[in-house]
């Protein structure tokens, strides 16, 4: 069976797929925030969050853009987080999964 879907259909269908998963990570990090509004590490870490995550968000846009279909920008975005998983929690590269290491270890 081949479905028959044009070029902007699926560049479409890419970029609501690369929006849903953002905007799950927004999600989480609105809850982030909201639970660092009345924690010790007060708004410093939400910061943190929200600059890791514009990083973050940006390189992940960069890397759909050439990307043709949504099925392969859902992978790219796990592919994403497992890399996260093994960059070293070190410094200098702590840096670079310091926003994921904020939401799972909250």
């Amino acid at each position: 069976m081949t479905t028959n879907t044009s070029p902007s259909t699926q560049n479409t269908l890419k970029y609501i797929a690369h929006a849903g998963v953002l905007g799950l990570w927004l999600i989480a990090g609105g809850v982030f925030t909201f639970t660092q509004l009345f924690a010790s590490r007060g708004l410093g870490a939400s910061v943190n969050y929200w600059l890791w995550f514009i990083g973050f968000a940006g390189l992940t846009t960069l890397a759909v853009r050439f990307i043709k279909s949504a099925v392969m920008v859902l992978i790219v975005h796990a592919a994403f987080a497992a890399l996260l998983n093994l960059i070293p929690t070190s410094m200098p590269w702590a840096m670079f999964r310091s926003g994921y290491d904020l939401l799972i270890n909250r």
